[in-house]
């Protein structure tokens, strides 16, 4: 039995306007407003707007409409921001809050601590691999749970599959995600950008574009900024790959452009997508610029699940290029000290030294 979060929330401001109680009303109204920023990916105003709400919900004595606001700071902290040491510290007192009796029966509690167990996915994986699934399991087994934190931890089961490249698990579970929710449009993005990354993993170029072109319509209409832009990069990619250039220039010349009127900024998404076109369009120089910047970007993050994907890659497009390795493989090898558990990582850069320099069999036959 789920918890009714939209309904709890709905229910709240309802009884506020019915008894003219505008200050109550304005928790509501704050939120709205966060939303409205997290729109246009500008995480500073939202943070802005959710935390006048903490504030006020305190002045109210209204303890779950404070963990509710201190939920969306998290989230944009994390999502948008990216800051994930700074979401680890706020998250882990939020939740250790959370535990107290007086929030038992708070409907934002599921959606904390699933924030925490996605943070400890993005800093470490590898080594806070256990850490994670018990606490997804936490989840599920002991928290009032609504139904869009439990789409979001099948969500995460599906990812822990794909990081094992275990495809078929994972496809099977972003299925039965997705067909648990056929109107959600956060679930069906996030899905069919990880049924397209599966695609992509085997091979299937065309399938890709397809649940590609299904990411975007989602994000489109949630208006996902950020999620628009690097899906139109992708597809630039695919059109690359399948041989359609003048269309794949034009799209990724407006991807760009999508980028700079939104101004969004340049991540990882942004790099990894960047870095295969140009590979693709034979500017091999640009691809190892672009995969370089992406090292240099996220070794000043705390995400060390970033930092061994980044690296892997830029020592791939080196091998690739005919450059050398050396000084990127002493770089690649450092982020395993901060590691928990290296061993996969350590193993791939291993294959990689060995000349192995592609992430899927698919291409280097190609």
């Amino acid at each position: 039995m789920y918890v009714n979060f939209w309904g709890w929330f709905q229910e709240y401001e309802l009884r506020a306007i019915l008894l003219g109680d505008n200050r109550r009303r304005r928790l509501v109204t704050l939120a709205r407003e966060g939303w409205d920023y997290r729109k246009l990916a500008d995480a500073d105003s939202a943070i802005r707007a959710f935390k006048e709400g903490i504030h006020l919900a305190e002045s109210l004595n209204e303890p779950c409409w404070v963990i509710f606001h201190k939920y969306w700071v998290a989230e944009m902290l994390f999502y948008l921001k990216h800051d994930y040491q700074a979401t680890l510290d706020y998250t882990v007192r939020i939740a250790s809050e959370c535990r107290k009796e007086i929030y038992e029966n708070c409907p934002v509690r599921s959606r904390i601590f699933f924030v925490l167990a996605n943070i400890y996915y993005m800093i470490d994986f590898y080594g806070y691999e256990e850490k994670v699934v018990d606490l997804l399991d936490y989840i599920e087994a002991e928290v009032l749970m609504d139904e869009d934190t439990h789409l979001r931890v099948l969500h995460s089961r599906a990812q822990i599959a794909f990081d094992h490249e275990n495809y078929n698990l994972a496809e099977a579970r972003t299925y039965d995600m997705l067909n648990r929710s056929p109107f959600n449009d956060f679930r069906q993005r996030s899905g069919y950008n990880l049924l397209r990354a599966i695609a992509y993993a085997r091979g299937d170029i065309a399938l890709a574009d397809d649940y590609n072109e299904l990411a975007k319509d989602h994000a489109k209409a949630v208006q996902l900024q950020r999620s628009i832009a690097e899906g139109m990069l992708w597809e630039a990619v695919y059109l690359q790959h399948r041989g359609i250039a003048p269309k794949s220039h034009d799209v990724y010349t407006s991807a760009l452009a999508y980028y700079e009127n939104y101004n969004l900024k340049k991540e990882v998404a942004f790099h990894e997508a960047s870095a295969e076109y140009m590979e693709l369009v034979g500017n091999s120089e640009q691809a190892i610029e672009i995969r370089c910047a992406l090292v240099e970007q996220v070794m000043a993050s705390a995400s060390i699940y970033n930092q061994m994907h980044a690296n892997l890659s830029y020592c791939r497009v080196l091998g690739r290029s005919g450059k050398s390795m050396d000084n990127a493989l002493i770089t690649a090898r450092s982020v395993a000290d901060n590691s928990l558990n290296p061993l996969v990582y350590l193993q791939k850069l291993d294959e990689i030294q060995a000349g192995n320099y592609w992430e899927y069999a698919w291409q280097k036959v190609k």
